[in-house]
């Protein structure tokens, strides 16, 4: 494995783990877990084509870089979510 991969890879745990914290905290478990590995996804799979199939001239570390950003965000959703859930569970 590249040490892009492993970037993307370590990624994704610190996703998953925190999607496991919301899971737990949350009402609606399914509904949450649907939502949101349905987002994640879409734009994994829209980032790996570019990255494998649409990168020439430099574009796939551009391709690679607007990966590692939208997972960022992602998990800052994640921690939005979390901060609802507990919001709503202390009134």
């Amino acid at each position: 494995m590249t040490e892009d991969n492993l970037l993307i890879f370590a990624c994704y745990i610190i996703n998953w783990i925190t999607l496991s914290i919301v899971i737990i905290y949350s009402a609606k478990k399914k509904q949450s877990v649907l939502i949101h590995l349905g987002i994640q996804t879409l734009y994994s799979l829209f980032w790996w084509y570019q990255l494998n199939y649409n990168s020439s001239g430099g574009t796939a570390l551009v391709a690679w870089f607007f990966w590692m950003i939208t997972i960022g965000i992602h998990w800052f959703g994640y921690l939005i979510h979390l901060g609802v859930i507990i919001w709503k569970r202390r009134k």
